[in-house]
């Protein structure tokens, strides 16, 4: 479907506009690989579009190329190991044409005349690292453990891609969604409809955006991924770019960029439980020359949940501007707005005092039918390409995001017991919080030749800043007993009006690094990587105690920082052919507990947690780069974990820090992880995944470290595009199972009157092992327009997607649900 060029940039404006994009001039494109990155590629002889089109398919390189001056052109092809570059030389040999880099791939340009210097630019963009219209479930590269794209199978640590046809495919609306498909994740609910994810026995704390410096997320926000193109998940320790957190891993989010031409994508939703959504994507080129070129877009949705009562509604705008500022200067500046009013299941629901499940209905709604929460987040964003000459270039990149959310709640916990059903206890509150978080981070990038070979180089630095607070209050009639929890009305717990003021809490975190990695090419086969950042770390909390006037009666501040910590890094790759490339690598993270002292009082910082991940793997590269495979065998040691020293007594410092502990805990996580992810045969695109883990905590007597993190993990999805006259038909369906997971501890049960007990009661419980099959379907109505539908949880199984504690923590997975979704591409 043809636009005409005034409607084009209208149309477009106007969705940037409802977006709430800043009218700013920003960043752009990323650098395409390095040059010497070599790999096979085969191209018949023919005419020049269709070999561009199959060139940027084998290469991961998007290419939108202008026909009136590619038309009628002749290619010769290509046959041979080579890298990008040769590739596109030999691809252009006899055009007329010559390409150029660019920070995401090639321009191309025509070839002068003899005593002609200016060179005529060709409207032809390629971009490195972007799935979107790939038709693809796996990708060529991943920023994720770098700053720069890398081919996957030169990342020297497990990395995962899901990709955008696999999020359409799949219908993975939430991140949430995107995680529970990742190969080697496990996903537990908290309070509040925030989520943890979980890899390798620890929790991934890092969140980067276009590769940047890590941000923390507002309220354990569940991006929605209208915004995004795909998702890269780095399996392991990232201390080199991650700075101080877990071992688990860490989570690229990669935002939708403006595309050469225009795009319009539309589409429309219905489903289970009342769901509805509307969506639409428009992006291109706004001027005339393409050096100015934006996308925006919009989306709403209205949903209830498969439990009683609560309701959603979200509404969502993205938008960004990409600019070529000079020949050597990119930008891109944009904007998001999320804002999602909603009641929910807040803390999940309770057990026997036994253990036992209470077997309730999966509807069971266990908080107030008035509560609710309004949050809304937006994201300002920006990021700036210079090159520097050569292959060098440097790149900053800034993102702030201001949050704020009202709630009000019930929260029903209690052990149940099994005579009478009473046990459950309600506590309201009414809280205001207000989150501010702010990251830069500043590198550069390059090679340098020496011994007749080219190195890369990456050194940078990097700042965050989480400034959370929170004003709560509590209803003057503090609680109250529930009578029998299989008697439970919603209704019977309205809002309170009369409030008491008790907290202002704020929160200031503060971390900043600098780093660098050498990756030296030492031989053909041969590159070891070795890195090292240097980090602090600054901590202040804040905890105010208010009166009925709101007036402070008494403050405890907390404070604590850990400076000059080095997390190195080394690892080392060897092609072993044309396919297949093994490595090895040790990486570092490390986590402040400097609020916990060792003894004797007032006593000394504890030293940080430190993670050190230690892997080795193979990795494959089949059919042209239409497949990828991934083997990887890890051992994790997270040491130095603070135990409590009973030698001395339990004492508070002035700062708020707690004495007395030893630096006892050693926790080790190893395990196995397969992937297969791509094109198996032709119409067939699979993502196919085994994961094994075993943790524990070396100085404690028996079980898991982390016991939600299941033994066994496989994932399977695969969609088949039919032949023939059946080709507008795309069928496919998968499976996620996973092995027995089980949580245990004590807890302190409430009497009749909702007082604690003094003495603790102990207990274990299990989710046995469960498979969740899922199915799909989509019919292409024609050129621009297709159905599809999708069907989860096919056979309705019943279970806990989360098991949490005695007394609340358990959330049932999502019964069986189904969606039909009305796509326009355009």
């Amino acid at each position: 479907m043809a636009f005409p060029r005034a409607a084009r940039h209208t149309l477009l404006a106007s969705v940037l506009l409802g977006a709430i994009l800043p009218h700013l001039p920003s960043s752009a494109w990323a650098q395409a690989a390095a040059d010497d990155q070599r790999r096979a590629y085969r191209i018949d002889a023919g005419g020049l579009n269709a070999a561009l089109l199959s060139f940027g398919a084998q290469a991961g390189v998007l290419i939108a190329s202008d026909p009136a001056v590619t038309s009628g052109l002749q290619s010769p092809g290509v046959d041979g190991v080579m890298s990008v570059r040769e590739g596109l030389v030999a691809l252009l040999r006899g055009t007329g044409l010559e390409a150029l880099p660019e920070r995401d791939g090639y321009r191309l340009v025509r070839v002068p005349p003899p005593g002609v210097t200016q060179l005529e630019p060709v409207t032809v963009l390629g971009r490195v690292g972007v799935t979107e219209n790939t038709g693809s479930f796996t990708a060529s590269s991943a920023t994720v453990g770098g700053k720069t794209a890398q081919a996957l199978r030169e990342v020297p640590q497990s990395v995962s891609v899901i990709t955008r046809q696999e999020i359409e495919d799949r219908r993975l609306v939430s991140l949430n969604d995107v995680m529970s498909a990742t190969p080697g994740i496990s996903m537990f609910q908290g309070a509040m409809l925030s989520s943890n994810y979980l890899s390798r026995g620890f929790a991934i704390g890092n969140m980067r955006v276009d590769g940047g410096a890590s941000m923390y997320r507002s309220f354990g926000a569940d991006d929605d991924m209208a915004f995004y193109d795909h998702v890269e998940v780095l399996r392991g320790a990232d201390g080199l770019f991650g700075g101080a957190n877990e071992a688990g891993g860490t989570i690229n989010l990669v935002r939708k960029k403006p595309t050469p031409e225009l795009q319009v994508i539309a589409q429309a939703e219905v489903g289970s439980w009342a769901y509805k959504r509307t969506d639409l994507d428009v992006s291109g080129p706004l001027t005339e020359n393409g050096k100015l070129r934006g996308r925006g877009v919009l989306a709403y949705e209205d949903k209830n949940f498969f439990y009683d009562v609560a309701h959603s509604r979200r509404t969502l705008g993205y938008g960004i501007l990409e600019a070529d500022l000079t020949s050597t200067t990119t930008a891109f500046v944009g904007a998001s707005y999320q804002k999602r009013d909603s009641s929910y299941q807040g803390y999940g629901l309770p057990r026997y005092a036994t253990g036992e499940d209470l077997k309730l209905p999966r509807n069971t709604y266990l908080s107030g039918a008035d509560d609710q929460a309004t949050r809304t987040i937006v994201n300002l964003f920006g990021h700036v390409t210079q090159q520097l000459g050569g292959d060098w270039s440097a790149n900053l990149d800034i993102n702030h995001e201001n949050s704020h959310q009202d709630r009000f709640d019930h929260y029903f916990s209690g052990a149940i017991d099994p005579l009478t059903g009473s046990g459950l206890f309600d506590t309201a509150s009414d809280q205001n919080e207000h989150f501010k978080n702010t990251s830069i981070d500043l590198s550069a990038n390059g090679s340098f030749g020496l011994w007749g070979r080219r190195h890369q180089v990456v050194v940078g630095a990097s700042w965050e800043r989480f400034r959370p607070s929170t004003y709560g209050s509590k209803p003057s009639n503090r609680g109250q007993a529930v009578p029998n929890i299989f008697e439970f009305d919603p209704d019977d717990y309205p809002r309170d009006t009369d409030f008491t003021p008790m907290w202002n809490q704020t929160t200031d975190t503060r971390q900043a690094g600098v780093y660098g990695s050498l990756n030296m090419h030492l031989a053909d086969p041969l590159h070891v990587i070795v890195g090292g950042r240097l980090s602090r770390y600054d901590y202040t909390f804040t905890n105010q105690t208010l009166n009925a006037a709101r007036e402070v009666t008494a403050t405890s501040v907390t404070q604590y920082q850990d400076d000059n910590v080095f997390t190195p890094y080394l690892a080392a790759t060897v092609d072993l052919n044309d396919t297949w490339t093994t490595y090895a690598s040790v990486a570092e993270t490390f986590k402040s507990q400097a609020n916990s002292l060792q003894g004797p009082a007032p006593g000394n910082p504890l030293d940080p947690v430190t993670g050190r991940n230690y892997e080795i793997g193979l990795k494959g590269e089949h059919l042209d780069g239409k497949l990828h495979s991934a083997f990887a065998i890890y051992q994790i040691e997270r040491k130095n974990a603070a135990v409590r020293d009973t030698a001395y007594p339990s004492s508070r410092a002035g700062n708020g820090a707690t004495c007395c502990f030893l630096p006892n805990g050693n926790i080790v996580s190893k395990g196995f992880d397969a992937e297969l992810s791509g094109e198996v045969a032709p119409g067939v695109q699979l993502t196919a995944s085994y994961n094994y883990n075993q943790n524990r905590d070396r100085n404690a007597s028996g079980g898991s470290y982390q016991p939600l993190t299941p033994k066994h993990m496989a994932k399977i999805f695969a969609t088949y595009q039919l032949p023939g006259e059946l080709h507008r038909w795309k069928v496919g369906g998968g499976v996620s199972i996973q092995s027995t997971t089980y949580v245990s501890g004590s807890a302190y049960l409430r009497n009749a009157d909702g007082s604690l007990s003094k003495q603790s009661t102990p207990y274990k419980f299990t989710q046995p092992g469960y498979a969740i099959w899922n199915a799909f379907a989509q019919y292409q109505i024609s050129d621009n327009w297709s159905a599809q539908v999708n069907v989860n949880n096919l056979f309705d199984k019943t279970y806990y997607s989360t098991v949490g504690y005695l007394d609340y923590g358990n959330f049932y997975g999502t019964p069986r649900s189904a969606a039909l979704t009305l796509r326009g591409r355009f």
